[in-house]
């Protein structure tokens, strides 16, 4: 039996933290058994325990800064940090054995390096655009090629990114089971109101700034107007500021010209009485089931897995154009795609899905079958199934 040990730097739940935890759920204990580092116990931890996992801690344990300007002196210290984790986890595997070393993602590439009594593999979960940062992105580029056994990427694009690697290279997709991911949610009683004929606008991205939060709030607010319209926020949480002395800290802040982005955008939500926010959940498909159409408007490219989710649901969805969402979306034939980035793009798409909303609802229904072939949980763990045995067999 192979030992394989999982690395990951955070030790909450969510992104890739969960793909790791469906990885490790996937994995044939007949033939591998799995440990995994973290930077601290946590909510990862006990859902890996929960797996019969074994795990160690190593509180240095860090990434790289992800496509950060070397301008920027946090940028350094980011890189001097990971540095001296290096060493730790130098000393950390001396005391353990393990036949393969699996690093979660990209920005953890440095540790590639001391790992030398071991097989690895580097999950390329990241979307960095080949023109920014090209000599950060070009020490990961060598790195990869000369430290690493083979690479797993989450989608064509974040392959081609190491394109030199390209015959240790494999992509597997961050798989979807939407069968498991049901629980009865009524609109009706989310809104508080009959909303049955109304066009209900999902948006899943919560707070989270890459997502573009802001943007799409404002947008429906100032061009979506008209009360057969809502909105439902996922993954908000309401701002807490109990005590005193954080009531104080917020006002000198205040004074001194600081603006709390999230505190602007609760604000700016607060301000119309269509949206409604609920915390983030893993059973989504009802809601989507409800919904008219979901929205998303990223401020960074990425994997647009909300997307995917939509289109395997037959929901129709708007996006931003990026080499993801276009691989997801069988060229945009799937859904409208509008230019990253660009404001007035996104407000005449939403226009746009007025027009056409049964015709790509109806497209959907019958081609959403093979975007859910390409993420599903079997074709994907066969092939992660098929790397390891690469690993071993060479």
């Amino acid at each position: 039996m192979k030992h394989i040990l999982y690395v990951h730097q955070v030790s909450s739940v969510g992104g890739a933290s969960f793909c790791l935890l469906n990885i490790i759920k996937g994995l044939d204990r007949k033939k591998y058994k799995p440990s995994a580092l973290l930077k601290g116990d946590g909510p990862l931890a006990e859902e890996l325990r929960k797996l019969d996992v074994n795990i160690y801690i190593l509180p240095s344990l860090c990434a790289i800064p992800y496509n950060k300007s070397l301008k920027d002196w946090r940028t350094w210290i980011g890189y001097w940090r990971v540095k001296q984790a290096c060493k730790q986890f130098a000393s950390f595997l001396k005391q353990h054995h393990f036949d393969l070393v699996y690093l979660n993602n990209m920005m953890l590439y440095p540790y590639l390096k001391v790992i030398k009594n071991s097989k690895s593999i580097v999950h390329i979960r990241e979307h960095w655009p080949i023109n920014e940062h090209k000599k950060q992105l070009s020490l990961a580029q060598k790195y990869m090629k000369r430290y690493a056994t083979r690479l797993v990427a989450i989608n064509r694009y974040s392959a081609s990114m190491f394109s030199e690697c390209a015959e240790k290279t494999d992509v597997v997709y961050d798989w979807i089971d939407m069968s498991c991911r049901y629980k009865e949610l009524p609109f009706n009683k989310i809104f508080g109101e009959d909303v049955r004929d109304k066009k209900v606008y999902l948006f899943t991205g919560g707070s989270n700034w890459t997502k573009g939060p802001k943007t799409v709030v404002d947008v429906f607010i100032n061009h979506m107007t008209g009360d057969d319209k809502r909105l439902l926020i996922l993954g908000m949480k309401p701002l807490k500021l109990k005590s005193s002395i954080k009531q104080k800290i917020k006002s000198v802040m205040k004074v001194c010209g600081y603006k709390d982005p999230n505190e602007e955008l609760h604000t700016l939500i607060n301000s119309d009485s269509r949206i409604k926010c609920i915390p983030g959940i893993y059973e989504i498909a009802h809601l989507m089931q409800q919904a008219y159409c979901s929205l998303s408007y990223f401020a960074i490219p990425h994997a647009n897995l909300a997307m995917a989710e939509s289109i395997i649901m037959g929901l129709p969805c708007i996006a931003a154009k990026t080499p993801e969402s276009l691989e997801y979306s069988k060229d945009g034939e799937l859904a409208i795609l509008y230019e990253l980035g660009n404001r007035n793009a996104f407000i005449d798409a939403i226009k746009t899905m007025d027009k056409i909303h049964d015709g790509l609802k109806n497209k959907l229904l019958k081609h959403n079958f093979e975007i859910e072939a390409m993420f599903s949980p079997e074709r994907n763990i066969k092939t992660l199934d098929t790397v390891y045995s690469k690993i071993f067999k060479g």
